[in-house]
């Protein structure tokens, strides 16, 4: 590790890879920065030069140092709520689930060509098509039940039904057998629909058309009333929703917040191996984060590696080890 008697290879670092953590400054353990596109760091010194004045020439006789400055730069890859808390400078993660659920023909006030929240993401539908009804007709309102499998019914169709609140997987075929009603029919065949019952009311005469009546983005419940179509007034929609596990994070209203970054480098890599930890780094977002292209959406950080004053004097800024 000393001098260099003769040259080698193996102190030569060629297609480097690595592992990256981050520390919150006063926090504890390390956070796994995951796949890293890049990691790359800079030193910078500049100096002030003063010249001879005794001579034409004014050649330098004498430079000093104004002030020193390191940065790095990483690309993130992983888009985990501490990587993007750091990047965007965000005011902490808040649990925010959707619990599963179902929607029952409420009204909706409809925009005109433009698009409302129902307030819920991944919504759908189930139908379920079965043969002639005897005993009665199938009623909007109740809960039939197929084999061990029960659901609630938003729309009576000629020939299927619509509806929510599955309880497990509804059966492509058996025997449907109504709630409130004495009907019963046998089941063809069941669906699951990337779809909202749209109706003109609580009670419904009439079921609106997907495309021609109203458009619809389900998977982040987003409902449009065209204006060309035959709706009048307010419609009501009904939809299952599943569990979706989320969070929300206010971005850019934090602080700026100092992170211990520790970079080490494969141990089977080519050349030497490395353990460079920085003790105190302000580190956030410097570049465009592409959400609509080609390629994978990296997340550009800088940060300036500041004194540490907190450390002995000579250590303030970043050790490295080599092995």
């Amino acid at each position: 590790m000393g001098k260099i008697l003769s040259s080698s290879p193996d102190n030569i670092r060629y297609n480097g890879t690595g592992r990256a953590y981050a520390q919150e400054e006063g926090a504890p353990g390390w956070e796994d920065l995951g796949e890293i596109d890049s990691f790359n760091f800079n030193t910078s010194i500049s100096t002030t030069k003063l010249p001879t004045k005794r001579q034409a020439s004014r050649a330098t006789i004498l430079e000093v140092e104004d002030e020193r400055e390191a940065t790095l730069s990483f690309t993130l890859l992983e888009e985990t709520p501490h990587n993007l808390d750091m990047a965007e400078i965000g005011s902490g993660w808040n649990d925010d689930n959707q619990l599963p659920g179902y929607s029952d023909l409420r009204e909706i006030a409809a925009v005109p060509d433009k698009y409302v929240e129902l307030g819920f993401y991944d919504v759908h539908l189930h139908r379920i098509s079965h043969g002639t009804v005897t005993g009665g007709t199938f009623q909007v309102g109740e809960t039939v039940t197929i084999g061990t499998s029960t659901a609630r019914i938003v729309w009576a169709g000629n020939g299927y039904v619509e509806v929510v609140n599955p309880s497990g997987a509804l059966p492509g075929s058996g025997v449907m057998t109504g709630g409130m009603s004495d009907a019963e029919a046998t089941v063809s065949g069941s669906a699951r629909l990337e779809d909202v019952c749209v109706v003109d009311a609580a009670s419904p005469t009439k079921r609106y058309v997907q495309g021609a009546d109203y458009t619809l983005d389900p998977d982040y419940g987003m409902l449009r009333v065209l204006s060309e179509g035959s709706m009048s007034g307010n419609p009501h929609v009904a939809h299952s929703h599943p569990a979706i596990t989320r969070q929300y994070n206010w971005m850019f209203s934090g602080g700026t917040k100092n992170y211990r970054i520790k970079f080490v480098t494969d141990k089977d890599d080519r050349g030497k191996r490395h353990v460079i930890t920085f003790n105190k780094v302000n580190a956030k977002q410097d570049g465009d984060k592409v959400m609509i292209g080609d390629g994978v959406s990296g997340t550009p950080i800088t940060g300036t590696v500041l004194a540490d004053t907190s450390k002995p004097g000579g250590q303030e800024y970043y050790k490295r080890e080599i092995m």
